[in-house]
This record gives structure tokens, C-alpha cells and sequence, in this order.
């Protein structure tokens, strides 16, 4: 049974017997984690916008947006500039950098990077 207010197409997850309820938010898409980036917090041009980075990205990363509005949309890191107007490659964690992607989002929407899992040694193979 799912907690008030979850959907019940969000399986709870069991195995390994976790000590917290936790369930799957992405069931069509088995052996995928996303790892969050960032949240956009201003909107600076057409296409671009101010990005509070949470976790690394790369220019050229394939996103998903979290908006609002509806599902995911699918995009991709055109490019970014840091603090100092610098185009970066890395945006690193705890940095606010100027963002390019394909379309316009709204500040708040939030940007997440899907990874496939994929198990070596009982490590993933991001980590």
C-alpha cells in the first residue's frame, strides 16, 4: 500500500529489505536512476537560464526537466557560462552557472540526469 498522496503506479521497492518505505518513481524505466542536477532559479534569455547546480554535469549531458506543466521533457546541455562569464565544460556542485538548452523552462523547474545502473563489484558504475 502507498502512502497518502503517492500514486499506485509507484511500486514500493523491497528488496533488500529496506528500513524506510521506498518506492520506484520511474517503473518504465527499470535499472535507471536519476541523479539531480540542479534547480533553475531565473530566466536570463531565450533558451537560457540561471541554474543552482546540485550535482555535476557536463555540457553536452542529455537532461530531463521536471516542469510544472506536465512530464519530463527530454533536452540537452548546450552550453554553459560560470560566475565569471567563462564558458565552462563542468558545472560542479554548490556553483550557480548561465545554462543554454533547447527550449525555455520557468524558474523552479527542475533538471535531473537519468543514469542506467549497472552493477561492478557491488559498486555502480557512476560511482
Amino acid at each position: 500500500m502507498n502512502p497518502p498522496g503517492l500514486s499506485s503506479r509507484f511500486p514500493a521497492y523491497s528488496e533488500h529489505s529496506p528500513v524506510v518505505p521506498v518506492h520506484c518513481v520511474t517503473p518504465d524505466a527499470p535499472g535507471t536512476i536519476h541523479r539531480f542536477v540542479g534547480k533553475i532559479v531565473e530566466k536570463t534569455g531565450p533558451q537560457t537560464m540561471k541554474v543552482a547546480v546540485r550535482n555535476r554535469i557536463l555540457v553536452g549531458d542529455a537532461v530531463e526537466i521536471l516542469t510544472k506543466k506536465g512530464p519530463a521533457v527530454q533536452d540537452r546541455v548546450i552550453s554553459m557560462i560560470d560566475k565569471k562569464g567563462l564558458d565552462t565544460a563542468v558545472a560542479q556542485p554548490n556553483t550557480v552557472v548561465t545554462m543554454t538548452l533547447s527550449r525555455d523552462y520557468e524558474p523552479l523547474d527542475l533538471i535531473r540526469h537519468a543514469e542506467e545502473m549497472t552493477y561492478t563489484g557491488g559498486r555502480r558504475s557512476g560511482d
